[in-house]
């Protein structure tokens, strides 16, 4: 199992060698053709950590939560602290049995701070996912911290968080550039985009390994109504998973999304990972960042087949 689980991370991954040792393995299922796990690659010094993905079927993959810090970072932005340790968090979310963690490094530095990714790129036993701009120097700053994905979402300044998905079709021709550049050096790339078929194919057609579905206007729409919220919102959100998993691309989801409205998003079949913050950092002030967490990753797992 380990043997064949390394033979596809060095197809993925040349840094996958005889100079590396398996030291982290996460397997979501050991039928052939389901096999599903994160590696933790260090080289003999034990000086270089490099994460492999290895997907064998993404449609069968169980459902993951990548516990978002962004606010996090907030509070301690707030005062210009030292505190609270991200890192310190990061672990404390592998503790609690989250699959990854998300930053998003922002072209004001409001929150995550480009010494945040460093540090976590460093010292956390969890993939690390970056969520940035397409910038150039983005771009450049990925390249150089080589997080286990980069998502690529929209950015204005004037706005309070992601207000909506990035258009791929529209700006499929600057990002076949960006998505180009990140593959190359074995980050998988998503995108963060509407649940619209057009936006999907475009992914495709960009060589994207996966997709973020934005949620917020499914969460906007809970507030005022669940039942209007499942009714508007799930049977679009499940044809456009089913059309980027048969396109061959893992298919996630995120923002706006909390302990009560998880629940109907979790059901659907084909999503893999949900990306939530906001809620989990929220709720960890009354019961603590382990006890959040856990609560999370079992609501998203009670649906894992």
């Amino acid at each position: 199992m380990v043997r064949s689980v390394l033979t596809e991370a060095h197809t993925l991954h040349p840094a996958c060698n005889a100079n590396f040792q398996l030291h982290h393995l996460q397997v979501g299922s050991n039928e052939p053709g389901t096999v599903s796990a994160i590696l933790l690659i260090l080289d003999a010094r034990q000086t270089e950590r490099t994460f492999m993905a290895v997907i064998l079927d993404k449609a069968t993959l169980p459902r993951s939560l990548s516990v978002n810090l962004d606010h996090m970072a907030t509070l301690r932005q707030v005062r210009r602290t030292t505190y609270p340790s991200l890192t310190t968090a990061a672990g404390i979310c592998e503790v609690a049995g989250a699959d990854g963690v998300t930053l998003h490094l922002r072209e004001d530095r409001r929150h995550i701070q480009d010494r945040d990714l460093e540090l976590l790129r460093e010292t956390s036993l969890l993939p690390i996912t970056l969520e940035m701009g397409s910038t150039d120097e983005m771009v450049d700053i990925a390249l150089r911290n080589r997080p286990h994905a980069v998502t690529l979402v929209p950015e204005r300044r004037q706005e309070l968080t992601t207000e909506g998905g990035l258009d791929a079709v529209k700006l499929a021709p600057a990002l076949e550039s960006v998505v180009g550049r990140l593959k190359e050096q074995g980050i998988i790339v998503c995108l963060f985009l509407e649940p619209d078929p057009a936006q999907i194919d475009a992914a495709a057609r960009l060589k994207c390994d996966s997709v973020e579905l934005h949620t917020g206007a499914y969460a906007l729409d809970w507030e005022k109504s669940r039942t209007d919220a499942i009714s508007n919102h799930l049977s679009r959100i499940g044809a456009v998973v089913r059309q980027g998993v048969e396109l061959g691309m893992q298919m996630n989801a995120g923002h706006g999304l909390h302990y009560q409205n998880i629940r109907p998003l979790a059901a659907l079949e084909g999503l893999t990972e949900f990306s939530i913050g906001h809620s989990i950092i929220c709720r960890s002030l009354f019961v603590g960042l382990e006890k959040a967490v856990r609560e999370m990753g079992a609501l998203i797992r009670q649906w894992t087949s």
